[in-house]
């Protein structure tokens, strides 16, 4: 296979050749609570081998070979120096590795995004997740933790705490740089027609102001108003709704982080392009609307933007 010199997982990449190796691991299954479901098929099947031994050893394998998968099976991603490829694989232990290969880091995308819905007791939920793409077809799927959610977890449960997320912007910012992200829409657009948006004259156009890029995504608000302004937005949304007006101001104060310009925030999906014109307007084009940014409504001027790479382009205003 190509790469067949390659010894994933040790520091010597080939012979007489020892080169600074960056590896995060990520989880295969994403089984979330049937590890303690495997974990009872286990004691259940040796309490049973006792009594009747081929029901005992049913249960027993049913729960032992899914908890080995949870406890040891990973995909791994591997950058040596600054290449401009991963290697990409899955390994059971460090020294038995199942498969590998390369991938160019230019086919590589990461996103995250929310999955909610209602469980059968009809109680609401919702889930964040992360991927890793290459050229469109998902690689790596797994919950999008926090690693403070295991401050408080048994020792043996802190195995398995996100540490990717730690490492993974150091091991490949390439993947979180406007940039990159929109070269790889672009090359996608090209694969695959069923991506191609639709003509930017044809989008809806929404102004942004205090607009930042985050994630190759495009963050700010649908109003130009300031905190004091986005409470009082929040205290009418909360009147529609029947809470009385000092109830909805106490909360807010509290919580500015969740209620402060709830009502006003915007999102985009992931970016296609961007276009600077000589005014210092930004237009922002998604998939379905472009976005319009006015030099002044920048919280944080993008790394793209010309006046960060050519000085200044233009005179503010």
């Amino acid at each position: 296979m190509p790469g067949a010199d390659l010894k994933v997982g040790h520091r010597t990449m080939d012979s007489g050749s020892n080169m600074a190796e960056q590896k995060i691991k990520f989880p295969v299954f994403d089984y979330q609570g049937l590890p303690l479901l495997f974990a009872l098929l286990i004691i259940g099947g040796l309490y049973e081998i006792s009594g009747d031994r081929t029901f005992g050893m049913i249960l027993f394998f049913l729960g032992a070979f899914p908890m080995c998968a949870f406890l040891f099976h990973r995909k791994y991603i591997i950058r040596i120096d600054s290449s401009d490829h991963i290697i990409f694989g899955q390994e059971f232990t460090e020294n038995f590795d199942i498969k590998n290969r390369k991938i160019p880091i230019s086919d590589l995308f990461y996103t995250t995004y929310k999955s909610s819905g209602t469980d059968s007791d009809g109680n609401s939920y919702t889930n964040y997740l992360m991927k890793i793409k290459e050229n469109n077809q998902t690689i790596i799927k797994t919950h999008d933790y926090d690693i403070e959610d295991f401050d408080s977890a048994p020792n043996f449960m802190k195995r398995f705490a996100p540490i990717w997320k730690e490492s993974l912007k150091s091991t490949l910012p390439e993947l979180f740089e406007i940039e990159h992200i929109i070269s790889y829409n672009q090359k996608l657009m090209s694969i695959d027609l069923e991506y191609n948006p639709i003509k930017t004259d044809e989008k809806p156009v929404e102004n942004i102001f205090q607009a930042e890029i985050v994630d190759g995504r495009l963050h700010g608000y649908t109003t130009d108003l300031d905190d004091a302004g986005r409470l009082e937005v929040y205290v009418e949304y909360c009147l529609g709704k029947g809470i009385k007006d000092h109830q909805a101001r106490e909360y807010a104060r509290a919580n500015p982080e969740s209620t402060i310009g709830k009502t006003d925030h915007k999102k985009s999906p992931t970016i296609y392009g961007m276009v600077f014109d000589e005014d210092g307007t930004t237009r922002v084009e998604t998939k379905k609307k472009v976005y319009r940014v006015e030099y002044k409504s920048w919280k944080n001027l993008p790394s793209n933007y010309p006046s960060n790479t050519e000085g200044d382009w233009w005179e503010e205003k």
